[in-house]
């Protein structure tokens, strides 16, 4: 077997899923990371970084974590939240699940770990917690926050509404299992936009309170959480955590619920899915693991020289390289399949 060697263009790759690179290199020996990207066959991208385009020839792997649909006109494939059947090309696995705290969810088998819930109710020395990042946050989230402040403080241990002086906190799983519940909100509320938050909720032993997505109930068990969206208003919503919080049994009881309702890890989720996804896209040779149309690839090669290329002169090798690849035979075939 030849070796593939894999590569990241943009700093989302490589801070976030960065494993993902690395358990590529575990399953298949014949993987080998590089940081030199004209050596790459494979590029993994997302929307924060542009080098990756340079180099339309390998290829590309887009991650989504973000509010955003995956772009198949410049990507060969793509890993995303979104609920998308799109043959060998799209894998659905939502941001969350390249969290070390959503594996930390799991035994070996795939089985939940249990929860201590009377140990855990009687750990807790904070109402509500809440960590944002995003320090211009308006609208439904603050008034949710304000709606819950009025019944008892809600420590703020991020930039936004910082309850410490501006400090924030160090670990975020040990303070969020310092309070009953956990304020879990997302960006944007869209449809299968689900990220970190509500998982970091569920690791650290507590409620998550979580505003978002409006379908999360389709992954999670809405008997373990409290889901905005399947309240009249976000006043019922305080009052549903004022009656868990003066209710032992019932917090309890929702504490105790399993994350999924089979009590095991989805089998979409598992490891296993993700391994089979990538199993032939590093198996084949490059010129048949390949999806988008070579014109696709011709332009991200012409943009790429139009907009950083000031003279003529220096656009027309781009332009000669993107006129070959689009009138090469291999084109007019993949063009042709399309078509049929």
């Amino acid at each position: 077997m030849r070796t593939v060697w894999i590569a990241s263009g943009d700093r989302f790759v490589t801070d976030a899923p960065g494993s993902l690179m690395r358990r590529l290199t575990e399953w298949f020996p014949w993987v080998r990371v590089t940081q030199d990207l004209g050596k790459a066959d494979i590029l993994f991208h997302s929307f924060f970084g542009e080098a990756w385009r340079r180099y339309p020839n390998a290829i590309a792997v887009e991650l989504v974590g973000e509010n955003v649909a995956p772009d198949f006109n410049q990507a060969d494939y793509a890993i995303s939240g979104v609920r998308l059947e799109y043959g060998d090309r799209h894998l659905r696995r939502p941001f969350f699940c390249f969290q070390p705290e959503f594996r930390g969810l799991f035994a070996e088998d795939g089985a939940l770990l249990p929860v201590d819930a009377h140990a855990e109710a009687a750990s807790k020395t904070r109402f509500c917690t809440v960590v944002v990042s995003n320090a211009n946050r308006d609208g439904a989230v603050t008034r949710l926050f304000d709606l819950l402040s009025a019944h008892k403080p809600v420590a703020s241990g991020g930039k936004w509404r910082n309850s410490f002086g501006g400090r924030r906190v160090g670990d975020k799983l040990a303070f969020l299992r310092t309070g009953k519940f956990t304020l879990a909100c997302e960006n944007s509320a869209f449809p299968d936009y689900v990220t970190e938050k509500i998982v970091h909720a569920f690791a650290a032993h507590t409620i998550p309170i979580y505003w978002g997505a409006p379908n999360v109930a389709e992954d999670f068990n809405p008997e373990a959480f409290i889901d905005c969206s399947r309240f009249p208003s976000l006043e019922a919503v305080a009052e549903e955590v004022r009656r868990l919080d003066s209710d032992p049994a019932a917090y309890e009881a929702m504490l105790e619920a399993p994350v999924f309702r089979e009590g095991r890890c989805p089998e979409a989720f598992r490891e296993e899915r993700l391994r089979a996804f990538f199993e032939p896209i590093v198996s084949r040779p490059p010129e048949e693991s390949r999806r988008r149309c070579r014109q696709a690839r011709a332009e991200i090669l012409w943009e790429r020289a139009r907009v950083s290329a000031p003279l003529v002169s220096q656009r027309l090798p781009a332009l000669g390289h993107a006129l070959r690849l689009i009138c090469s035979k291999r084109y007019r075939s993949a063009c042709r399949k399309v078509g049929d």
